[in-house]
């Protein structure tokens, strides 16, 4: 019996071995299915023992988006991976009937086709069509495009179902209720009495017979224990009785207590309230008395707040100044009381009396300052008279302001807290120290200015285009910008241009002060609010610049005035005028009114000077030139020596206002200039226009490109492109004119070949071989010589020596008509088939041997006949 049962062979099921598989091999992936199957694919062969237990079995495995299929072999504790395919390698389904090699067809049977076809068979159909509708899901799901199948496989599977489902659920119902080792014992017990046992018939009635008796004693072991059952069920209901009573004596109790802690909840919640009151109470009391000590003003504070006296006598400018600040302090203390306390009755009432006392010390300190602001601005008017009289000008000793300024500044702080506590007056005192000192300031720039003109040299230089000369090298005039400086001496006679910069440097340290001084006496009104603050600053800013511009209005009109006397003097000052003004804005780059009135000024002088060159544009569009003399016209000239005068006046100065100017301007004197060259002498014969215009721009080309202009480095370039281009329009006249006898002939030769073939060229008339011969009996070194030298005659003659284009103007002419010769010689031969009488080597070395060509260093006469 023993030998028997280790001879048989281990029952694996495909569930156990999907846990198995599962556990041991494939760690990080998921196995979908298990199949058993058997292999129709190999052929029959002899198996080792070992070989024969082992079986096998085609798992469906999944990690993340990967699909395999594996191939496994091994018994019920050992498997190992015999093949493995991927899902995407899978081409082709086939099942049972529908396979194509129908040697191994058979029931359950099955192939799969990858590199190539195989063949399994399965337990059963349903096990296999559950295994293939499984792996035909995971294709769709996984595959964009799915393997071929011989037949539906979802279809497949639910015939199977109907077909064999309610026996294999039998079968499986069963298999559940015994463990594995339950179906071991069982299947032992049955080898051990089917080997005892011979006669079926004998083993079917002894089992019957112990099934009896235990069936009988099981009866009987029922019938004893009946009684005891009653017995415990009687225990179990009187148990029951006694649970209910318990249960309704702690349903009484668990009342009792919810009502105890009711009343113990109601009585913590009422101390709790009479202790918060209590330290309410408390708080209020000693928050009513910090009140009454910050609402308290003493009787020497109230007493100055009433009688304020603002001179410096006995201490009174301090004391007034602490009294404020005190007062100033109760009305931050009312700020910061909840609006609680903001609405009780003694607090109105203080703070009521608190106001009376800020409304009349503001209105006796307004009204002293009003008084202030009169009496110096009278001082000022008396002192001014005796300084006029003596001769003196009121700029130029600032110190009558200085007095204002240093008496005034003293109330600053309660100027501040005046704008703290009552924006309104402070307000109605700038504006009123505005009124009070404009007229002041009116009458000292109006008595400034007039001396200033005094001191202005008449002499006067014109500088218009038309007579314009050549620049002096020091027109630039440099000063010393002193901005800071109140205490200048008076000048001796001056040009026009100095006078405004002298001006500037008198005039602004006085708006500067000014400046400081209204910055500190009138400042911004601040609350501790960053974005508050900061708003009130810039606003503050400004109207102390509002007021600024008020108050010196009238040396804007002044300054302005001077600027137009310097441009009728020489427009060229406008320039001068430009960099001075640079010069005092980098020394006083914080001052928004300095930078203010320097911006008027520049406006002034860009406006004056645009409008002078627009003048100059129109000018030189507006000229007629009837060309009579060779050489370089007046208007280019003038030109360029206008954009020498600006460049000087800019007196080496960079990145300034006056540098933009001076582009723009010599950009548009410039091509107006080059406008006009490109039209002038439409009228006159070829030969002058050429000369002209090649000279000329030859000779701005020449000028110009000396100076480092960026605006007009485009016209420069395109100066070089026209004068050459009309040097070459020139040589092409005078060869064609010069050598007509030749030229003519082969330049008809060229328009023929236009339209005819070079072997009807000896037929026609006018170019046959006998009017060839005629031409070519004229071309020898004689003829060449002679009209070389004629050509050379004419460029000396009408050529300007002070340029030195003579001899550029010789070499392109003989490099031209050389190569011009070279044509003929290609044309004679292309259609005469000859040669003609001089080649042009020759006529090379004739022209280098006794035609050379110097530039004539002696001055000559140009003037040509009309």
């Amino acid at each position: 019996m023993g030998k028997k049962g280790e001879g048989k062979e281990d029952k694996i099921t495909p569930l156990q071995v999907q846990k198995e598989v599962q556990s041991k091999l494939f760690h990080d992936e998921e196995v979908r299915s298990v199949l058993k199957v058997k292999d129709l694919s190999k052929k029959k062969r002899l198996l080792s023992k070992e070989n024969q237990k082992k079986k096998q079995f085609l798992c469906v495995t999944i990690q993340g988006q990967r699909v395999r299929i594996q191939r496994i072999k091994g018994t019920k504790n050992v498997f190992v991976i015999k093949q493995t395919w991927k899902l995407e390698d899978l081409g082709r389904i086939e099942v049972s009937d529908q396979m194509m090699n129908q040697s191994i067809k058979s029931e359950g049977g099955f192939g799969l086709f990858f590199d190539k076809p195989y063949y399994w068979m399965a337990s059963t159909p349903s096990l296999r069509n559950e295994f293939l509708l499984t792996l035909w899901k995971l294709c769709e799901e996984k595959l964009t495009k799915t393997p071929q199948s011989t037949v539906d496989l979802v279809d497949l599977a639910m015939i199977t179902r109907e077909r064999h489902g309610d026996e294999e659920d039998i079968s499986v119902q069963y298999r559940d209720l015994m463990t594995a080792a339950e179906e071991k014992e069982l299947e032992d017990l049955i080898i051990s009495c089917v080997n005892g046992v011979t006669d079926v018939e004998e083993l079917s009635n002894s089992l019957n017979t112990q099934l009896n008796n235990l069936e009988i004693q099981n009866i009987y072991a029922i019938i004893d224990a009946e009684a005891a059952t009653y017995r415990v069920q009687e225990k179990i209901d009187e148990s029951s009785q006694q649970l209910e009573a318990i249960d309704a004596w702690l349903t009484e109790y668990n009342t009792s207590l919810r009502s105890i802690k009711g009343y113990i909840e109601e009585i913590e919640n009422r101390n709790n309230r009479m202790e918060i009151a209590t330290q309410n109470q408390r708080k209020l009391k000693t928050e009513l008395e910090n009140l009454l000590q910050k609402l308290i003003l003493s009787r020497t504070v109230t007493t100055t707040l009433t009688t304020p006296s603002f001179t410096k006598e006995k201490n009174g400018l301090s004391i007034a100044i602490d009294a404020a600040e005190s007062l100033s302090q109760i009305f931050k203390s009312y700020q910061e009381l909840t609006p609680a306390m903001k609405n009780t009755k003694a607090v109105q009432e203080k703070v009521k009396e608190f106001m009376e006392y800020r409304t009349s010390f503001s209105s006796k300190f307004e009204q002293f300052i009003q008084e202030q602001y009169i009496k110096l601005s009278r001082e000022i008017a008396e002192e001014e008279k005796k300084e006029k009289k003596s001769g003196k000008t009121a700029f130029w000793f600032s110190g009558l302001h200085r007095t204002v300024y240093k008496t005034l500044i003293s109330y600053t702080p309660l100027m501040n807290w005046l704008h703290q506590m009552e924006p309104e007056r402070f307000k109605k005192l700038l504006d009123l120290y505005v009124q009070t000192f404009q007229n002041l300031y009116k009458h000292e720039i109006k008595y400034f200015f007039s001396d200033v003109k005094d001191l202005i040299s008449k002499d006067s230089k014109d500088r218009k285009l038309s007579s314009l000369g050549p620049p002096i090298k020091n027109e630039f005039q440099s000063i010393n910008v002193m901005p800071n400086d109140t205490s200048l001496s008076k000048p001796e006679k001056m040009s026009p241009e100095m006078a405004i910069a002298y001006s500037l440097n008198v005039l602004l340290p006085n708006v500067i002060e000014e400046q400081n001084f209204c910055t500190k006496f009138f400042p911004p009104r601040l609350d501790g609010d960053k974005e508050k603050d900061a708003k009130s600053t810039t606003e503050n800013s400004e109207n102390i610049g509002k007021m600024l511009l008020e108050l010196f209005s009238g040396s804007i009109e002044k300054l302005g005035d001077l600027v137009e006397t310097a441009d009728k003097v020489d427009h060229y000052n406008d320039i001068n005028i430009l960099v001075y003004s640079a010069q005092f804005r980098s020394k006083c780059k914080d001052s928004l009114i300095v930078n203010e009135i320097l911006t008027q000024v520049d406006i002034k002088a860009r406006t004056l000077f645009n409008a002078y060159i627009s003048e100059q544009v129109a000018t030189i569009n507006g000229t007629q030139v009837s060309i009579k003399r060779c050489g370089i016209l007046p208007i280019v000239s003038k030109v360029c020596l206008a954009t020498d005068h600006m460049i000087l006046r800019l007196g080496g100065n960079e990145n300034t206002t006056a540098n933009k100017l001076v582009d723009e301007s010599s950009a548009n004197l410039i091509e107006a200039m080059n406008k006009w060259l490109q039209t002038i002498g439409d009228q006159q014969k070829e030969k002058y226009k050429l000369i002209t215009r090649f000279e000329n721009f030859h000779h701005f080309h020449k000028e110009m490109s000396k100076k480092r202009i960026k605006t007009v480095e485009s016209f420069v370039t395109e100066s070089e492109t026209l004068y050459k281009s009309n040097i070459d329009q020139f040589v092409r006249y005078l060869v064609d004119y010069y050598l007509s006898e030749i030229t003519d002939f082969f330049t008809e030769l060229d328009k023929l070949l236009e339209r005819l073939p070079e072997e009807e060229i000896p037929f026609q008339q006018s170019h046959s071989k006998q009017a060839l011969g005629k031409v070519n009996a004229r071309i020898n070194a004689s003829f060449i010589e002679k009209k070389m030298r004629k050509l050379q005659k004419s460029i000396e003659k009408n050529l300007s020596p002070a340029e030195g284009l003579i001899p550029r103007v010789w070499t392109t002419l003989t490099d031209y008509f050389v190569e011009k010769y070279k044509h003929f010689e290609e044309l004679t031969r292309r259609c005469y088939k000859t040669e003609l009488t001089m080649t042009n080597k020759e006529i090379s070395s004739l022209i280098k041997l006794k035609l050379i060509m110097n530039n004539p260093t002696s001055k000559r006469d140009s003037v040509r006949p009309t």
